[in-house]
């Protein structure tokens, strides 16, 4: 709070007791015997109540920094405390046997046996699913290879077909041929036998 002005402290603005000393406008006990006293006596309560205000934000500050200083900390004590709580549950695990003399190393030798097997089994099953995917894909090559090979082998039944009937029609047809001596059945016999030839062609081809 700012001093009060010296308007408001000059004359008749301030009360006068009975033996005409000037009474404090924020403390009525104290009694001043002039102007000048009231004002510096004002003056040192503003300054006194400054200094308050300075101080309480001065700590707030200070305490602000603090917990955010300590909040950085917060995390790293819960990892200590958990570290702590599994060193804790080990060394009562492995109390009851060293009370009992039982060799702990043993123990300990036989725990890392244990991990490298894991470790080892571990890997094993891994290398077998790696077999297993190149297995797979292998198979999966060869089913697309072996109906790529039943086409052919369809295209293959169908032209050797043909090429049975073609067959049979020429012989059918020589027979005219030698009986009759027509050119239509030589033309035709002719055409067969180049039929005949595109057909084994192709045969040829497919195998």
């Amino acid at each position: 709070m700012p001093p009060p002005r010296r308007k408001y402290l000059g004359g008749n603005r301030l009360d006068k007791t009975a033996g005409n000393k000037f009474k404090c406008p924020s403390c009525p006990n104290f009694n001043f015997d002039s102007h000048k006293k009231v004002v510096d006596h004002v003056k040192e309560i503003h300054k006194t109540t400054l200094l308050g205000l300075i101080y309480r934000q001065d700590s707030r500050r200070a305490e602000d920094l603090l917990f955010k200083r300590d909040s950085h900390k917060v995390e790293p004590c819960k990892k200590l405390d958990r570290l702590i709580n599994e060193l804790t549950r080990a060394e009562e695990k492995y109390l009851p046997l060293t009370e009992h003399r039982y060799p702990v190393k043993q123990v300990f030798a036989q725990s890392r046996q244990i991990l490298a097997e894991k470790e080892k089994v571990a890997t094993t099953i891994e290398n077998l699913r790696k077999k297993v995917a190149n297995l797979k894909s292998e198979l999966i090559k060869n089913n697309k290879q072996i109906e790529s090979l039943n086409e052919r082998h369809k295209k293959l039944l169908n032209s050797y077909e043909s090429l049975l009937n073609n067959h049979a029609i020429l012989k059918e047809d020589y027979v005219a041929l030698l009986e009759n001596n027509s050119d239509y059945y030589a033309e035709r016999c002719h055409l067969l036998v180049q039929e005949n030839s595109v057909l084994v062609k192709q045969l040829s081809f497919l195998y």
